[in-house]
């Protein structure tokens, strides 16, 4: 009899084991959904509309097209005139988030930092 009573009660602390480790709380589930999506970067161009000394201002670059950029000849008088910038936005932003300059006054280029713009190009490289 105390036999039985043993093998009956581990065999029903093995059931709720099992049953503990079989159950996957539903947040948890959704948390590891969302860390499983990858993070897509892609290149979004954009033109210097803005006079000298104004590259800074990222209200002042447009957004084009990579065909654009690759056919951009840079021959105005300013500076800054095509930048390549990556982002994990879903859509192209209006704007880059952050154009990093070298220089003073009117005479802004571009930083190609490699985390805000990864591509330029410049009338007047500094």
């Amino acid at each position: 009899m105390k036999t039985k009573i043993t093998i009956t009660f581990f065999a029903t602390l093995f059931a709720i084991a099992i049953c503990g480790m079989a159950y996957t709380p539903k947040e948890k589930i959704r948390s590891q959904q969302k860390t499983d999506k990858a993070v897509v970067f892609a290149n979004y161009y954009y033109r210097f509309t803005g006079s000298p000394g104004q590259e800074d201002d990222e209200s002042l670059w447009e957004l084009i097209s990579d065909v654009d950029f690759n056919n951009s000849t840079c021959d105005e008088e300013k500076n800054g005139c095509v930048i390549r910038t990556i982002s994990s936005a879903a859509t192209a932003p209006a704007h880059p988030d952050l154009v990093p300059v070298s220089g003073t006054g009117s005479a802004m280029t571009p930083v190609i930092d490699n985390v805000n713009v990864n591509a330029a190009k410049f009338k007047n490289p500094l």
